[in-house]
């Protein structure tokens, strides 16, 4: 059983790495669409500024900014790359090896876990750690009736008899008491009790926790479908927005910097989706090892 319990750990583990994976892979090249943009915008404001047409202001913004999107590419390679080392530990694959994962998994936008009666009922018989203590307990308790029994040794008694000159039979007893007969056992009972009174503390211990997570998972499981349906409705409208100041640059109607900045707002939000998407996944697999569930329906 402990090795189930293991095996489950990592193919739970694995899991989560690759939705991580693909979210990563993601966010990365939303990322690099947008640091080409502020390389791009960074280049014409810097001629701008040499030709006196921009102030030395707009020229450290257009660097700053440019400067900003490469700290938070490296970050989300940086995390891309541990995932990637992670799930080849779950695999028992080498540091170096890479697996082709399926790329078109999809992030939800909603999952409605099902109820909690329905997630604790019959808990114990589901988690494998939980039915470990069980069984432990179980063994434990008959420890705890051994030990009893020793306190009360087996008297063995035997009868001989005998002829003496006389002629005369008698009859003699010899005893026999298995011992210890001083302390009753009474140590021995000790710590088979405190062993069984461990066990027992640690299984219920663990039922309510896991009866705690799951009603926790379940609050942050509902707050992030509200945060995702807030966001998602965000991206279709600056991409709109980006849409119309093209139309307007192409028209000569506006600055090319006003563009690039909808069209930042439009990449933060699209990776704020992703990521509150990866969160509500994660939290999924949460209470699947939660519950001892491997697939919780999506």
């Amino acid at each position: 059983m402990h090795i189930a319990w293991q095996e489950w750990q990592f193919a739970q583990a694995a899991k989560s790495a690759v939705y991580q994976l693909l979210t990563y892979s993601k966010q990365q090249l939303l990322l690099e669409e947008m640091e080409q943009r502020l390389e791009s915008n960074r280049a014409r404001i810097q001629q701008a500024a040499e030709e006196g047409l921009v102030t030395e202001l707009d020229r450290v913004a257009a660097i700053s900014a440019k400067n900003g999107v490469d700290v938070r590419l490296q970050a989300v390679m940086q995390q891309k790359n541990q995932q990637q080392q992670r799930l080849n530990r779950a695999l028992g694959l080498k540091p170096y090896e890479t697996i082709k994962l399926q790329q078109d998994l999809a992030l939800a936008d909603e999952w409605v876990p099902p109820a909690y009666d329905k997630l604790t009922h019959d808990l114990s018989h589901r988690r494998l750690d939980l039915m470990a203590l069980q069984q432990a307990y179980k063994n434990q308790d008959e420890q705890v009736h051994i030990k009893v029994l020793q306190q009360f040794p087996a008297i063995s008694i035997g009868f001989s008899q005998t002829r003496n000159p006389s002629a005369y039979y008698t009859l003699g007893a010899g005893v026999t008491v298995t011992l210890p007969i001083f302390d009753q056992n009474q140590g021995q009972i000790a710590l088979a009790v405190a062993a069984r009174q461990q066990l027992f503390d640690e299984y219920t211990n663990r039922v309510f926790q896991s009866q705690a997570d799951i009603a926790e998972l379940l609050v942050s499981i509902a707050s992030l479908n509200k945060q995702i349906q807030l966001v998602h409705h965000a991206p279709p409208d600056l991409e709109n927005l980006v849409n119309a100041y093209k139309l307007a640059i192409e028209n000569g109607q506006i600055a090319m910097l006003n563009y690039y900045v909808s069209w930042n707002n439009l990449t933060d939000k699209q990776i704020e989706l992703l990521s509150l998407q990866l969160q509500l996944v994660e939290a999924r697999i949460a209470l699947e090892i939660v519950t001892g569930i491997y697939h919780l329906e999506v």
